[in-house]
């Protein structure tokens, strides 16, 4: 006999899912330039830490293109990320919000948006590393 309780796939779910992993690459694309720039201001040790000569330079030598190095991998990162975030938090909103009184409500977004933290973490903590690590690469070759 098949278990009824068991969670469907619904297209609410796809909806959060793929709006979630929208954001997230829409907000890579954005971000990715100033991340980049803020990479390479950090990695140097001493002299000019100075933004517009090391964003000069960077476009000098690599050209547009090159603020946007190492963006696939912050893609691969960040969409997925995005995805589960959005998912969890509105998965988990809406599973406490039908238990609470609505003067709790507050209560059921904090919940949520620290579920989601957590879900994100196992996704997010490896692919800083591995991010951080694609910049260092970019910095010191």
């Amino acid at each position: 006999m098949a278990n009824r309780n068991v969670t469907k796939w619904s297209p609410r779910v796809a909806q959060n899912a793929g709006a979630g992993a929208t954001a997230g690459g829409v907000v890579s694309l954005c971000l990715h330039p100033v991340d980049t720039l803020k990479t390479l201001v950090q990695a140097r040790a001493g002299g000019n830490r100075n933004l517009l000569p090391i964003m000069s330079a960077l476009i000098s030598e690599r050209g547009l293109g090159g603020l946007y190095r190492g963006l696939g991998s912050n893609l691969i990162a960040s969409t997925p990320i995005s995805a589960i975030y959005t998912h969890t938090y509105e998965t988990v909103k809406a599973g406490l919000l039908r238990h609470i009184p609505e003067d709790m409500s507050a209560l059921a977004h904090c919940v949520a948006g620290g579920c989601a933290c957590v879900a994100t973490s196992f996704v997010y903590t490896p692919s800083d590393c591995e991010t951080a690590d694609a910049s260092a690469r970019i910095v010191y070759k």
